[in-house]
């Protein structure tokens, strides 16, 4: 129940952040993107923290992206096809996947998700005074 607590809070400070940065790069967000980005980076870096540095940075970012690209496509295919809430379209932009998914975005969902690995680490090391992870 504490671990499921711990995740909660990784999840709200991911998706506060996320909404954050939304703001600093187009002006504007919608509420739906800090559950979608706080789930993103709380399940990459609760993924690396099962991993336990086995793997080098760029395949945890890697991993992350395929994770964030994941959860940008449900969250978009529930959002945005099912309940009709327009937040996302990226149908003009190149290898796209219904709209809800492209290239450019997973790329930029690959270096967000090496900085979350990160973030998550020192939520857990700072807010929670765990032990700080090592290679």
């Amino acid at each position: 129940m504490k671990e499921i607590f711990k995740l909660t809070i990784i999840t709200a400070i991911m998706g506060i952040l996320y909404v954050f940065i939304e703001l600093l790069y187009k002006g504007y967000t919608y509420w739906q993107l800090a559950l979608i980005g706080g789930l993103a980076g709380m399940l990459t870096g609760y993924t690396n923290s099962i991993l336990r540095w086995k793997l080098p940075l760029l395949l945890q970012g890697a991993l992350g992206m395929v994770i964030a690209t994941t959860c940008e496509f449900v969250g978009g295919y529930y959002f945005n096809i099912c309940n009709h809430c327009s937040i996302w379209d990226y149908s003009n932009l190149p290898f796209n996947f219904y709209g809800q998914i492209c290239l450019y975005y997973s790329v930029a969902w690959f270096f967000l998700s090496v900085l979350g690995i990160f973030l998550y680490n020192n939520i857990r090391y700072k807010v929670f005074r765990e032990p700080n992870p090592k290679k």
